[in-house]
C-alpha cells in the first residue's frame, strides 16, 4: 500500500509515532506531509538529542521551522556546536515550547534569563549550571545579582541542573536562585567542571515536592556526612521521606516508609542483595557515588502507583549480577547484566598407547543461553574478566543469546581468539553499543577493524587501546554505514591520528566523534583542523582531547549510552 494514499485522519495517527528523525525524512521527502505538518500542527515534541540530528543547524532547517510554532517540548542535549546566538534565534519562533533540555551544550545558567525573555512560556528547563567569565558573585551584591533569577524562577515547576558538587552542594548559589520558586521537580546532576566558587552566605531553604541528586560516573562523592552538605544542612528531616542508593556499595539507607518498596515492589534479586539501612536524621556518612532522594510529605501521595513508578524509575540502576557457572536463568525483568566468566575446565592431555601427548586448552566459550532462556530480546550484557581464564575465550556462532545482544561491554585482564570479533559482529544482529577496553594480555583494536564491516547494526563504539593503526581503524569504521557514535582512547603517546575523512563521508549517521590521545598540544591543534574540515559538510560533533591519565572520563550523555555508571 501506498503511504500517500491514506487519508489525513490516518497519515496524522501515524506521524504522531514517529520520532524526530522519521519525521524529519518523511518532511523532506513527500510535499503532502509538510502541508499536514503545517496544517494540523500535530507535531508537539522534538528531540534532536543522541542523533544524527543533533546538530545545530537542524534549528535552521525548513523542517524546524515548521514544526517550532506549536512545539511544547524540546530536547537538545549534547548537541556540541550549540551556541546561545544560535539558541535565541531559534527560540524566537517557540511560542508554546514549556519544556526545554540543553544540557552539555555551550548553553549555561548564564543564558538563560536572555533565553527566557524570548521564550516566558518555559516552565520546565534543564541546564549546565557554570557560568561565562562576566557572571561575577560578589558576597554584598549577592541579592542583587541573583534577583533576576529569583524573579524568573519562581515561574518554574521543573528544574534540572548540571554542574560540578563545589557549586552545587557546598555553595548557597543554587538555592539563593530559587528562592522564590515552588517546585514539583528539582534535581541535581554532579559531574565534574572547573569552576569552584567560595562559600556564600544565607539560610535559604528550597521548596519542593519531589529533590534528586545524582553522581555521574567517576565523580567524587565528597566524604562525610549528608547534613554537612547544602541544602541538607537546613531541611527539616522529618518533613521528607527519603531514599539513598549507594550504586557501588549495593547500600540503601532508607526512612522507614521503604522497607515495604523492597520487601514487595522490587524483584526478589534486589531485596536479596541490597543491604537496607533506617535512617533517622540527614546525619549518614557518604562514602560511594549515590543516588539521592527526597520527597515532601504533604506534597505526595505514597500509594501503590508511587511505588511501582519509583521502581521503573530506579532498575535502570541497579545491574543484575550472575554465576556463569550456573544453568539458572536471571531475572527476566532486568536491563542490565553483570558477570565474570569463569574458564570450564578441559582436561588437556590424552592418552596415545602408553606415552602422554600434551595438547593445547581448547577456547573458553562464553555460552550463556542457558542463563538468558528467558529473555526474549534487549540482553544489555558486560562481561568483567579477572585474569583467570588461562585460555583464549570465544564465542559460538549456534548460541542463541548472541541474536538477543542489544549492549556489550568487555573488559578486564583476557585473550580473545582469532575469531572472537568475527562471530560477535557476524551473529549479534541487534548489537547497537559495544565498549571495549583492551589490556595488557592482547590488543583488540586490529582484529575488531577485521570484523567491523560485518556488523549490519552497531551505533556506539567505544574503543580503549593501545599503539592503534588509525587509518585501518577508520577505514573498517568507514564500511560500518550504521555508526552514529565514535569514541576512541589510545593509552600510548601518538602524534598521527590520521585523516578520518573516509569515515566521515561514508557514515551517514555519524553525529559524534570523539579522540582521546597522550600527544602534544601543537599535533593536536593541527588534526583538530584536518578533522573540523572533514567533517564540516557532515556537520559532525568532532573532539580531541589530550589526556596526561591512564583512563579519560566520559560525561554525560555518553556515560549512559555505554552504561558506564553501572561498570
Amino acid at each position: 500500500m501506498n503511504l500517500m494514499n491514506l487519508p489525513d485522519e490516518i497519515l496524522m495517527i501515524i506521524l504522531s509515532h514517529l520520532d524526530t528523525k522519521s519525521l524529519y525524512n518523511l518532511h523532506t521527502a513527500f510535499d503532502r506531509i509538510r502541508n499536514i505538518i503545517r496544517t494540523y500542527n500535530i507535531i508537539k515534541s522534538c528531540n534532536l538529542s543522541l542523533s544524527v540530528m543533533a546538530k545545530a543547524r537542524t534549528l535552521t532547517s525548513s523542517f524546524f521551522l515548521d514544526i517550532s510554532r506549536n512545539l511544547k517540548e524540546l530536547n537538545v542535549c549534547g548537541i556540541g556546536d550549540l551556541n546561545k546566538t544560535g539558541l535565541l534565534r531559534a527560540a524566537k519562533k517557540l511560542q508554546c515550547l514549556n519544556t526545554l533540555d540543553v544540557t552539555y551544550t555551550n548553553i549555561t545558567i548564564s543564558d538563560l534569563i536572555a533565553l527566557y525573555k524570548v521564550c516566558p512560556t518555559i516552565t520546565d528547563i534543564s541546564i549546565n549550571f557554570s557560568f561565562d567569565t562576566k557572571f561575577d558573585i560578589v558576597r554584598n551584591t549577592l541579592e542583587a545579582t541573583t534577583y533576576p533569577y529569583q524573579e524568573m524562577f519562581k515561574n518554574f515547576l521543573n528544574v534540572h541542573f548540571v554542574g560540578n558538587h563545589g557549586n552545587m552542594l557546598f555553595t548557597q548559589l543554587p538555592c539563593v536562585m530559587l528562592k522564590k520558586a515552588k517546585l514539583k521537580k528539582l534535581q541535581y546532576t554532579i559531574i565534574e567542571c572547573l569552576e569552584v566558587y567560595n562559600s556564600l552566605p544565607g539560610r535559604d531553604i528550597l521548596h519542593f515536592d519531589n529533590f534528586t541528586i545524582l553522581f555521574s560516573h567517576e565523580t567524587c562523592m565528597p566524604n562525610g556526612s549528608l547534613k554537612k552538605l547544602v541544602p541538607f544542612d537546613v531541611l527539616d528531616f522529618p518533613s521528607y521521606e527519603t531514599l539513598i542508593l549507594t550504586v557501588e556499595g549495593k547500600h540503601c539507607y532508607a526512612t522507614p516508609i521503604f522497607e515495604v518498596f523492597f520487601s514487595k515492589y522490587c524483584n526478589s534479586h534486589l531485596h536479596e542483595n541490597i543491604e537496607l539501612h533506617i535512617m533517622n536524621s540527614f546525619e549518614v556518612d557518604m562514602v560511594d557515588n549515590a543516588c539521592i532522594m527526597l520527597w515532601n510529605k504533604s506534597a505526595t501521595k505514597f500509594d501503590d502507583k508511587f511505588f511501582s513508578d519509583l521502581w521503573c524509575k530506579l532498575k535502570p540502576l541497579f545491574p543484575c549480577f550472575f554465576d556463569p557457572s550456573s544453568n539458572t536463568p536471571v531475572a527476566s525483568d532486568y536491563d542490565f547484566y553483570i558477570t565474570i566468566p569463569r574458564e570450564i575446565e578441559q582436561k588437556t592431555e590424552t592418552r596415545v598407547g602408553f606415552k602422554r601427548k600434551r595438547i593445547a586448552a581448547p577456547n573458553c566459550v562464553l555460552n550463556y543461553d542457558s542463563v538468558f532462556k528467558e529473555k526474549s530480546q534487549n540482553i544489555q550484557l558486560a562481561l568483567s574478566f579477572h585474569g583467570k581464564i588461562k585460555s583464549a575465550v570465544t564465542l559460538s556462532p549456534s548460541c542463541n543469546y548472541l541474536k538477543k545482544l542489544t549492549y556489550l561491554s568487555l573488559r578486564g585482564q583476557v585473550r580473545y581468539s582469532v575469531d572472537f570479533f568475527n562471530v560477535l559482529f557476524r551473529c549479534c544482529n541487534n548489537l547497537t553499543t559495544l565498549l571495549v577496553k583492551s589490556n595488557s594480555f592482547s590488543s583488540c583494536s586490529a582484529a575488531i577493524a577485521r570484523s567491523l564491516p560485518l556488523s549490519q547494526s552497531l551505533k556506539n563504539i567505544h574503543l580503549i587501546d593501545k599503539g592503534i593503526d588509525f587509518p585501518t581503524l577508520y577505514s573498517s569504521m568507514s564500511q560500518c554505514t550504521t555508526l552514529e557514535n565514535v569514541h576512541i582512547l589510545d593509552t600510548t603517546y601518538s602524534t598521527n591520528f590520521t585523516d578520518a575523512s573516509v569515515l566521515f563521508e561514508k557514515c551517514v549517521n555519524l553525529y559524534s566523534f570523539n579522540l582521546y590521545v597522550h600527544s602534544s598540544l601543537s599535533a593536536k591543534r593541527k588534526f583538530l583542523q584536518i578533522f573540523k574540515k572533514a567533517s564540516r559538510n557532515q556537520s559532525i560533533n568532532v573532539n580531541i582531547l589530550l589526556s596526561n591519565h591512564k583512563y579519560v572520563i566520559l560525561f554525560p550523555p555518553y556515560t549512559d549510552v555505554f552504561r558506564l555508571n553501572l561498570l
